[in-house]
């Protein structure tokens, strides 16, 4: 689905990827240094724990994406995501290096029953991409739909993040056009 922007007049691309023949090990791996962890509602709040909460996905993402994503806030994060029924902490992907968190993604339905999973915020700061933790995110997510019984995963991205399309299309996604 290619829908038109006209903020920033740019197209929408919706990407789709099967999960039937996901290959049950993972082919990226972390590089050294680095390791992954899930959002833990229980110390969200507590800006002393070392586990990765809602401040840092807004560090990514506000990193990653720049002024496209200046709006989120706290607020917006928990509105969009904490509070919806369908929200689940293990699917929301943490990469830390030096117990900094650097990347992240989310696994999302858009409804609490939705057969399709959505690979979704993928986001790696700046100072760490190129060393496949992109990669290693994407598995992630897929890996998470197929243990759950998922058939398909979609994703949306702009028509000039040529980088990222890359990315998906590297990963088996394709663009669907209405």
């Amino acid at each position: 689905m290619a829908l038109q922007n006209e903020s920033t007049s740019c197209v929408k691309l919706r990407f789709e990827r099967s999960l039937e023949a996901f290959p049950p090990d993972m082919r990226y791996k972390l590089p050294r240094g680095y390791r992954m962890t899930c959002f833990d509602l229980s110390t969200d709040a507590d800006s002393f724990s070392n586990t990765p909460g809602t401040n840092d996905w807004l560090e990514v993402i506000h990193d990653a994406f720049g002024d496209f994503c200046a709006h989120f806030t706290r607020e917006t994060f928990s509105e969009k995501f904490l509070e919806k029924e369908q929200f689940d902490p293990s699917g929301l992907f943490f990469v830390l290096h030096n117990d900094i968190c650097v990347g992240t993604v989310m696994a999302w339905r858009d409804t609490l029953n939705d057969s399709i999973g959505r690979l979704h915020y993928l986001a790696v700061r700046r100072s760490h991409r190129g060393c496949g933790l992109g990669h290693f995110l994407i598995e992630s997510v897929a890996a998470y739909f197929a243990a759950n019984g998922t058939s398909l995963l979609y994703l949306t991205t702009e028509s000039f993040r040529e980088n990222a399309i890359g990315l998906y299309q590297k990963h088996g996604f394709s663009v669907i056009n209405d």
